[in-house]
């Protein structure tokens, strides 16, 4: 189970030093790494030209003890996955800032792609 949504806005910590979490409404069954990528990622995901986060997932893949390739195939499966909801959000909303994030994350998509096929 993921959160779903899980970034720096939706965490604090309490009076007592707990971390709590807030906004539940995209809670899920999501891929392995799906909220660390949101949370390490999105900020990135949301600038016009975002560069390709090889050092981030060399990081994840040590972390996490974890085949480059994996963590690779994981970020290609998380971009998809946002992708889809951003469209089927913006079926209703119709907002070109949301139109600009899919075509953000479409063209890290494709790169993560053409790794995994010609690495």
């Amino acid at each position: 189970w993921s959160h779903g949504d899980l970034s720096h806005w939706n965490c604090f910590l309490d009076s007592a030093g707990r971390l709590c979490l807030i906004d539940y409404e995209e809670v899920g069954l999501y891929p392995p790494l799906y909220d660390w990528f949101h949370l390490t990622l999105k900020p990135s995901l949301l600038k016009p030209h975002c560069e390709f986060p090889e050092e981030a997932l060399v990081k994840i893949a040590e972390r996490f003890s974890l085949p480059q390739e994996k963590v690779l195939a994981w970020l290609w499966l998380y971009l998809l996955l946002e992708m889809c909801k951003d469209a089927r959000r913006n079926r209703v909303l119709l907002s070109e800032k949301i139109n600009r994030e899919i075509r953000y994350k479409r063209s890290l998509w494709t790169l993560c792609q053409d790794r995994l096929v010609s690495p």
